[in-house]
């Protein structure tokens, strides 16, 4: 092997290693799901989680309450 395959090999392996530590941001930054950016699924998830939480919330403080004091 001359110097110049070592440093043809050296390069490749340089620009492997870039790629490979480069492949998690890029992929996640380009990510979409039917179209959809992943930042975009994820604020709407986000936005669809709180808004469940907050009908638990008003049904088990005002709806249950309610109830128990029709029992009575």
């Amino acid at each position: 092997m001359t110097i110049g395959d070592q440093a043809a090999d050296l390069a490749r392996s340089d620009i492997v290693a870039s790629a490979a530590k480069a492949l998690p941001p890029v992929s996640v930054a380009s990510a979409t799901l039917l179209g959809i950016p992943l930042a975009d699924w994820v604020l709407l998830l986000t936005a669809v989680y709180t808004l469940l939480q907050i009908i638990v919330f008003v049904r088990d403080k005002f709806w249950r309450q309610r109830r128990k004091h029709r029992k009575e």
